[in-house]
């Protein structure tokens, strides 16, 4: 898999990279491109995009041969390649927080201790984000280039896995990281309907549905006084 990289300054106007032209980096080397340069005291900000040209090129719809590529709008912008490969890549429908932390299968001699990248991974048993060394390539899903990008997913996903066992329409709506454009319907606990929402093609919640029908037979069960109003229209009178 490889990613655009590309750089934004202060001004979030987007520029080439200064060290070098605009091209398509291997995950593998990203780490490395990145340490091998000094910046000045402003150094431009990265920012990944998932490159579909050099992936597969979305998924095909066996009905009408249409392609659907998610992770491919103006909201394709990342600031890791965890974070884009999370949404849009690898990891794109796993939940990764119950992971161990996996330092990958780089070798690393002592010697060059300094080739290892400090990322962070959550751990489930303690509630918390650490720091572990990662060697540059391989591992999983579990890793983050900081501890707010780390807190940000992984205490959503374990709410999630909290109410799994919960009624699925008490749940909020949850668009998911991705970034398809889906037209799903939700249950709106507050207002007591189904209302229509997009969704971004993976992860989200169990208060999801396909259709508005589907969300009302779940979440919108018939009142009592209804379906003996209904029954009695059915009901046969033998004389």
């Amino acid at each position: 898999v490889s990613y655009y990289v590309e750089e934004i300054n202060e001004n979030d106007q987007k520029e080439p990279a200064s060290h070098t032209s605009t091209a398509f980096f291997n995950t593998n080397e990203v780490a490395a491109e990145s340490q091998n340069h000094t910046f000045g005291p402003n150094p431009p900000i990265p920012s990944f995009s998932y490159n579909h040209g050099a992936a597969l090129h979305g998924e095909v719809d066996e009905d009408d041969g249409m392609v659907t590529i998610g992770c491919d709008s103006n909201a394709n912008h990342f600031t890791s390649t965890e974070a884009c490969e999370r949404a849009c890549g690898e990891y794109r429908q796993q939940k990764v927080c119950h992971l161990g932390h996996d330092s990958g299968s780089c070798t690393t001699l002592p010697s060059s201790a300094a080739s290892l990248i400090m990322k962070w991974y959550y751990d489930p048993r303690l509630a918390k984000c650490h720091t572990f060394m990662y060697s540059g390539c391989a591992g999983n899903g579990n890793r983050f280039s900081s501890k707010s990008e780390c807190e940000d997913l992984c205490r959503r996903e374990a709410a999630d896995v909290t109410n799994q066992g919960d009624n699925p329409c008490e749940l909020g709506r949850d668009s998911g990281p991705c970034f398809d454009q889906l037209t799903q319907w939700y249950f709106d606990a507050t207002t007591h309907e189904c209302r229509k929402f997009t969704y971004g093609g993976c992860r989200g919640n169990a208060n999801r549905f396909n259709s508005k029908d589907l969300c009302q037979k779940q979440c919108q069960p018939m009142p009592f006084h209804k379906l003996e109003q209904q029954k009695c229209l059915h009901k046969k009178f033998v004389l």
